[in-house]
């Protein structure tokens, strides 16, 4: 054996793998995509011997690789497991070895070819700042490329510890960690097995997804519920409801056919934590107490048709006969329309793509619906104002008061504009 491609793997078994990937999709999905990925890699035809590396190994696990070499990972981090899999194939007598994921879906048979024909050392980058593949001379091999911080900057500190070996790099491929990552895959439209399935599966998946953050909301939520599905022309849309670890509302209500799930404490953390189980391409992001327009998922989807690169809001309108609270609403929406920065409350929505890029939601206490607009703005991206009008709770205003709150909201808004850190303004709202 002269040339080897280690192949760095978990044993398929539902619940153990792709993790992430799973929290949207499930668990039996995210099995057989992994399950795929890994077939895929496996069948290609390149100029080495493949040698498998398992985690958690057993005698059973065997079956799967057709009378391929196959070991157990070893070491206590990912950095020891790699060398020692380096070290175990050279002590085989294989002077090259190049070592790989099992879910890389588009690496292929001439960019692994291709990597072998290298001086000293070989490293391509994945998309997410790490690598896909790593590779050695047994007299070049370099025990410092794995004694790294591997949670971040993974790829420019592997290359920092290779110097001063020359090393020899290719393109960058992405891994199948979240769902967003296989609508990229599946956007090349590949004809393998893979592709295919990919293909059929994301078309079974609702286009957008209602996320709804909530807090001790058993009296407003089933009515916004029903009211949303009641002025949806279609059905290609889901609910998700995330409670905090209190369970303040989900055990209250009727939720079937409803997907629940909980965060701790915070607005933002719990529509972050319910958009990594979406499953649309568009997530709209909806307050327990506000109602949204008549054909509200073809308004949205209208835009989506146009760009898939979509950041958009509603229109703010307030429940009330008040006329000073609909004078808070004229000028509110005026804001709007010279600012750019539609605020929570009136239904923000983004393409997943857009929102993974920009990091979603800031984990602060306040102001989260905010610095996401901030964001989108620093990236010269303007959000899309609907003239359709969503209709909010008066409740905060009759509560604490309308000329405090009115205040207090532009005073803590001015405040943030300025620089001033979330975590200090929160003392001044009531949630």
């Amino acid at each position: 054996m002269k040339q080897a491609l280690i192949v760095f793997t978990k044993e398929p078994l539902l619940g153990k793998v792709k993790t992430r990937l799973a929290k949207s999709i499930g668990d039996e999905e995210a099995l057989s995509i992994y399950q795929l990925m890994l077939e895929q890699i496996l069948g290609l035809h390149v100029n080495a011997s493949k040698v498998v590396f398992v985690e958690a190994y057993t005698d059973e696990y065997q079956k799967h690789f057709d009378k391929m070499p196959c070991f157990a990972q070893e070491g206590e981090n990912i950095g020891q497991k790699m060398a020692n899999a380096f070290q175990r194939v050279f002590a085989m007598g294989c002077e090259k070895a190049l070592l790989v994921g099992g879910d890389i879906p588009l690496l292929d048979e001439q960019i692994i070819n291709d990597a072998f024909h290298f001086e000293q050392a070989v490293l391509n980058p994945s998309c997410d700042g790490g690598y896909y593949l790593i590779g050695f001379h047994k007299e070049s091999f370099s025990q410092k490329a794995f004694e790294i911080d591997f949670s971040k900057e993974v790829f420019s500190q592997t290359l920092q510890a290779l110097k001063p070996l020359h090393v020899k790099s290719s393109k960058e491929l992405f891994d199948v960690d979240v769902l967003e990552d296989l609508r990229t895959y599946n956007a090349l439209n590949l004809q393998s097995k893979l592709g295919l399935h990919v293909k059929s599966f994301l078309a079974t998946l609702p286009l957008i997804s209602v996320i709804i953050p909530v807090y001790f909301e058993k009296e407003n939520l089933p009515k916004t519920i029903e009211h949303l599905k009641a002025n949806a022309r279609g059905n290609e849309y889901e609910i998700l409801i995330c409670d905090t670890l209190e369970r303040t509302t989900i055990d209250e209500i009727d939720i079937q056919g409803i997907r629940t799930c909980l965060s701790k404490a915070g607005r933002a953390s719990q529509m972050n934590e319910a958009a990594s189980r979406a499953k649309g391409e568009i997530l709209l992001f909806l307050h327990a107490d506000t109602l949204l327009p008549k054909d509200w998922d073809m308004h949205i989807k209208s835009l989506h048709v146009k760009s898939k690169n979509l950041a958009g809001a509603f229109r703010l309108g307030i429940k009330t006969q008040n006329f000073f609270i609909r004078c808070i609403e004229f000028l509110a929406n005026l804001r709007v329309v010279f600012t750019n920065t539609p605020y929570g409350d009136q239904g923000q929505f983004f393409s997943s793509k857009l929102f993974y890029e920009i990091g979603g939601y800031e984990p602060i206490p306040l102001m989260e619906d905010v610095a996401i607009i901030k964001k989108l703005h620093q990236k010269k991206i303007k959000v899309t104002l609907l003239k359709e009008k969503i209709l909010t709770s008066d409740r905060r205003w009759r509560r604490e008061g309308i000329f405090y709150t009115s205040l207090r909201n532009r005073v803590l808004s001015t405040l943030y504009f300025f620089g001033v850190p979330a975590h200090k303004l929160k003392k001044f709202y009531k949630f």
